[in-house]
């Protein structure tokens, strides 16, 4: 009985850690998306600026 006691606990901690690791993954995952959706506005917005500039100059 004391055994099946001691178990939980080690899952829980197994649990947490596993958590945060998954966690810190999602940021990971997260920040990265954020970083290509940047680049994506950041390029989109380099080419409306272009168009703009040609039709200025034209």
């Amino acid at each position: 009985m004391s055994s099946k006691k001691v178990a939980p606990k080690n899952e829980v901690v197994a649990q947490k850690k596993v958590k945060e690791v998954t966690g810190e993954v999602e940021e990971q995952k997260a920040s990265l998306q954020l970083i290509k959706t940047r680049r994506i506005q950041t390029a989109e917005g380099w080419k409306r600026s272009m168009m703009l500039n040609k039709k200025k100059t034209k």
